[in-house]
């Protein structure tokens, strides 16, 4: 295998016949071109994303297998040693720093397709990229492992993951969602509460081979495209770091996340760190996600998330004990995670997003810049379907809501009141939130009243979805509005900007509020951005 790797050229394909492959394959120096790529492929025909129901183990007789042959029971052991010997040398516990250890090593390639495998317990890594630029990874599915795609390198430009599909953890369908701890999986010593009550990785009972990611790029330069994948029972989906302390300008640019399906993701579907710029968010679905968005980010802007649908069917975490207490800390969530101080090179627009929600839009904290306009989100009821019936959209409690904010205060008494609830410096911080129909708990008047202010075209009535919004019934065409619902035809206008006003989107309003139009489609500007380099059409709801 590694001899006809070695060979291979310009326009040529090396196409793997069915069976189990158990030695790691590496790729060094591979240089396709752009009219004549290098196929590494699967002979049979891989995953497509029209595929429905649940994904089947695979077969060696009739599909290419890359394999480790390592259980999950397994590997927990070693993951967890790894992980407690790196909290043990003062680093964040995780498998990060062996995740070069793949079933799949690309390093100094151009312009190679990669299509139609299975990978099927790769234990830490399915494929790794390490400094390639022009790299495709297509119909192929991951079952099992820490992180399905990973890459680093300063230089490593120009990815695409599209029409793949990740279980990160098949057992039992939901287990990795309700039965972990995410302390077990993720916590560190500065944990709050921790169940052994010191924070170290406990090596019988933690589960941190889960630690991981469908895409992670460690410092990548960007221009990343990750469409129509279906990312399941995982603990995080896209994660994306840059340097936290003078991140740089030219990493973590650029990257197209549309189309996806994410399912049962107990912590981060969406994770840029340190900093990140000119992200499109569009047309994605996320059920039961902890958080979709979390943007710990030092520095950002111009980020463009719209279109997407979003609900809950359960809440994540072990069911509380016999004396009703929560047995876990983390089975909240929100829509947002932000950071205590955040710098807005640009904006970050979210606009035309369905939601149906039973935790807050953003807990903490602050981040600048952000306009939230024209989204429809009803909140569900408590006691149904395990709804919180949480009393606010911006804080952790009522208490915390009504904290007063005072405008002349020094930025050190500001971040104390935020560690309870969303700033309410939104002048300063040139915060919008208008032209959204937000149903829930709380009334905009007494939103208004402690201090945040929302736009003239703002609404707390039901937008007027058609439903069924419940625990098993809710799919993309409940977010469709009903014949004279409140929110339709009520769109404010709006004028979109690209870094350095390259590009100008504007909207006249007057469509329906929300992520779905009349005719079914999601909402798409009229024009694309350029940068993009490979188009989509408008997709429409099912």
């Amino acid at each position: 295998m590694q001899r006809k790797i070695r060979v291979l050229e310009p326009g040529e394909t090396l196409t793997l016949r069915p069976g189990e492959y158990r030695r790691p394959i590496t790729a060094v120096g591979l240089r396709g071109s752009a009219s004549n790529r290098i196929t590494i492929r699967g002979q049979s025909k891989g995953w497509y994303p029209e595929e429905t129901g649940d994904q089947q183990e695979p077969d060696p007789s009739a599909e290419a297998v890359l394999t480790t042959g390592m259980s999950a029971e397994l590997f927990r052991r070693d993951a967890n040693m790894l992980a407690r010997k790196k909290q043990a040398a003062g680093g964040s516990p995780g498998l990060y720093y062996i995740a070069d250890e793949a079933m799949l090593f690309l390093r100094d390639c151009q312009h190679v397709t990669v299509e139609n495998l299975y990978f099927n317990r790769c234990w830490p890594t399915a494929v790794y990229l390490d400094n390639c630029q022009d790299i495709t990874v297509r119909s192929c599915q991951f079952r099992w492992g820490t992180y399905a795609v990973g890459a680093a390198g300063f230089h490593t430009r120009h990815l695409t993951v599209e029409g793949c599909r990740w279980q990160q953890n098949p057992d039992n369908k939901g287990r990795h969602w309700k039965d972990f701890l995410w302390f077990r999986i993720h916590g560190d010593l500065d944990e709050e509460n921790p169940p052994d009550g010191d924070g170290r990785v406990s090596i019988e009972e933690g589960w941190r081979l889960f630690d991981g990611d469908f895409f992670v790029g460690w410092r990548i330069a960007g221009f990343v495209t990750l469409r129509g994948n279906l990312i399941e029972d995982a603990f995080n989906a896209i994660h994306m770091f840059n340097f936290t302390e003078n991140p740089r300008t030219d990493l973590n640019l650029n990257v197209v996340v549309e189309n996806n399906r994410f399912v049962r993701i107990r912590d981060n579907a969406m994770e840029p760190e340190g900093a990140a710029w000119n992200w499109v968010v569009r047309h994605n679905v996320f059920v039961d996600v902890y958080r979709w968005f979390g943007f710990e980010v030092e520095r950002s802007g111009w980020f463009y998330i719209y279109g997407n649908l979003a609900w809950y069917t359960q809440v994540p975490g072990p069911d509380p004990g016999a004396d009703g207490k929560p047995r876990d800390d983390h089975t909240g969530g929100s829509v947002f995670k932000f950071n205590t101080k955040h710098v807005a090179d640009g904006p970050t627009y979210v606009f035309h997003n369905s939601f149906h929600l039973r935790e807050p839009i953003a807990k903490k904290k602050r981040f600048a810049k952000l306009a939230f306009f024209n989204n429809a989100i009803a909140f569900c009821k408590a006691k149904e379907g395990g709804c919180t019936g949480r009393p606010t959209l911006f804080a952790q409690g009522a208490r915390a809501l009504a904290m007063p904010h005072d405008p002349a205060a020094d930025l050190a008494q500001m971040y104390v009141a935020e560690k309870k609830r969303f700033t309410k410096d939104w002048e300063a911080l040139e915060i919008v939130f208008d032209g959204n129909f937000i149903h829930g708990p709380d009334r905009l008047s007494h939103l208004r009243a402690v201090g945040y202010l929302f736009g003239d075209a703002s609404s707390d009535l039901d937008p007027g979805f058609a439903g069924p919004l419940d625990a098993t019934n809710t799919s993309a065409s409940s977010f469709r509005l009903d014949h004279g619902a409140e929110a339709a035809g009520k769109s404010i206008p709006f004028v979109l900007k690209t870094k350095n006003d390259f590009q100008t989107f504007k909207d006249a309003g007057g469509g329906n509020v929300g992520a779905i139009r009349d005719d079914g489609s999601l909402f798409q500007l009229a024009d694309e951005f350029e940068w993009i380099t490979v188009k989509m059409p408008p997709q429409k709801t099912s």
